[in-house]
């Protein structure tokens, strides 16, 4: 296995690496907005379930993806070069998993009354996936702040040619698909550039290739959690029968997902905990992810009518399930925080030893067994409420909450029973209490001010920025006089600005 000179995973800076990943990100936010409201208020109810349910399709042939995602990060921040191979891997197995992808797109035009172009068009999605997630985990192990800059350009390069497509020539979910196609094509090229000294700086190693093959239990264990992660949509779908609630469900999750892209918490720590082996770094992690996640889940709980507004005013009703849903984002990245926490301490892998008792495969159980009760949750719940939309979402995204806050249970129970290590969660607790302490403007602004729903997604849109920059100000304003550690990284960061700027301190 060709060597790095240097544990990559060791030398990534984790406030630099987030930080150029929250800018990414939040730059690439409203790229994803721009892109949702054009899909949201452009295609029909129907096409814009269908368009829910192509990512639950893709979903489901993605477990191969991670033969090859599960072990570059693990190797790179260790010092061993994959990334060749890892790229030779994704466009073997996308190629194979392509051809799988067809045949069960044509069964579900059919089975569905589902129209068949776009369908079969967003093979090469899924094909495109495999290639993006190699170089995505290529750079998570070694410049975790790439992860964030594909992010953006992705999402940009998406609504550009959305706003053609669908908006400017009316192609419907047909423009949609092309859309996300070019935007991932971009993507692929950008980051192809950035990390060609590392893919071309190693070698194609078909020992390599062969273990992870010989492993390949352990990823698609991992892999097929992903695709039963999906089967919520298609269980409501074909319990209800019809596409109307994935497709608020989907406007929903879409607010959820660009909050998971936005606060990216585990890019810069799982190389160095892999690397290091310690959690000194993860208080540092888990203020970064949280002084984001408590001011958006306020404001998102105030503000869900007006939020939702924007995709569609018909999907405003929709606004208590919003509410239920952004809780949830509280839970998810305590999860993200232990899951990270326990398998980068696994040292199985590089040990030779059996990988069955390890944490890399308690991990995913973990998650096998939350699932089932997840499932059994939503399925009961789309039984009861078959009629009744909004009860339906709403008992969704307490099913969300229920989720992420037993796999986080588990994880933290798991992580000191095995390894001897527990997160000092006390500590923890006050920042949360700072950032809620931080976050009252909001709350008071959102009871002394009543805003509107306008039908103009233009005046819409001018109403929640200015709800944003009024937010955003209060808040930090209020954080920088209440955090010592929010006021460091100002000074930090005005200091590395006039140096910058060549203006003497």
């Amino acid at each position: 296995m060709s060597n790095l000179n240097v544990l990559p995973g060791a030398h990534v800076r984790i406030r630099y690496a987030t930080i150029v990943n929250y800018a990414a990100n939040a730059l690439s936010l409203g790229a994803s907005l721009l892109f949702a409201i054009i899909i949201a208020r452009k295609l029909t109810t129907t096409e814009f379930g269908i368009w829910g349910l192509i990512f639950s399709y893709i979903n489901y042939i993605m477990i191969f993806a991670n033969i090859y995602t599960y072990w570059l990060p693990r190797t790179i921040s260790r010092g061993f070069n994959t990334a060749l191979t890892g790229i030779v891997a994704s466009l073997t197995l996308g190629t194979a998993a392509s051809g799988i992808y067809l045949l069960l797109m044509y069964g579900a035009s059919t089975a569905f009354n589902q129209p068949l172009i776009p369908l079969l068009l967003s093979t090469l999605i899924l094909f495109e996936n495999y290639v993006y997630e190699a170089l995505s985990f290529t750079a998570s192990g070694y410049k975790p702040e790439y992860v964030g800059v594909g992010s953006l350009v992705l999402r940009v390069a998406q609504s550009i040619f959305a706003l053609i497509a669908v908006a400017m020539l009316r192609m419907g979910l047909l423009g949609a698909v092309l859309s996300a196609i070019a935007g991932r094509g971009v993507a692929i090229a950008a980051l192809a550039k950035l990390e060609h000294r590392v893919i071309f700086g190693g070698r194609f190693e078909f020992k390599v290739l062969k273990t992870w093959l010989g492993r390949a239990w352990l990823p698609i264990y991992n892999g097929v959690l992903r695709a039963v992660s999906s089967l919520d949509v298609l269980i409501v779908f074909l319990i209800v029968g019809v596409e109307e609630p994935i497709a608020y469900f989907t406007a929903i999750y879409s607010i959820l997902n660009m909050v998971y892209r936005t606060i990216d918490v585990q890019s810069a720590l799982y190389p160095r905990i892999l690397a290091k082996r310690s959690v000194e770094d993860v208080e540092e992690v888990f203020w970064l992810a949280y002084v984001l996640t408590i001011p958006i889940v306020v404001g998102g709980f105030v503000f869900a009518p007006q939020i939702l507004s924007i995709y569609n005013p018909r999907f405003v009703f929709t606004g208590d399930a919003l509410r239920v849903f952004i809780l949830s984002l509280i839970p998810f990245f305590l999860r993200k925080i232990y899951r990270t926490v326990f398998v980068g301490f696994e040292r199985g892998d590089v040990e030779d030893a059996s990988l069955l008792g390890s944490a890399l495969f308690e991990a995913p159980t973990i998650w096998y067994l939350v699932m089932g009760v997840y499932l059994a949750i939503l399925t009961l719940s789309s039984i009861i409420f078959k009629g009744d939309v909004l009860k339906l979402l709403i008992m969704w995204g307490v099913a969300f909450i229920i989720r992420d806050s037993l796999v986080s249970t588990l994880f933290a129970l798991r992580l000191r029973q095995k390894f001897g290590v527990s997160l000092p969660l006390g500590r923890y607790l006050v920042f949360l209490a700072r950032f809620g302490v931080a976050s009252l403007p909001i709350v008071v602004f959102g009871q002394l001010v009543t805003i509107p729903i306008e039908v103009s997604i233009y005046r819409m849109i001018w109403k929640v920025a200015g709800i944003i920059i009024y937010s955003a100000s209060a808040y930090f304003a209020i954080l920088y006089l209440i955090d010592k550690r929010m006021r460091e990284i100002f000074w930090r960061a005005v200091a590395r600005l006039k140096d910058t700027l060549g203006v003497k301190m």
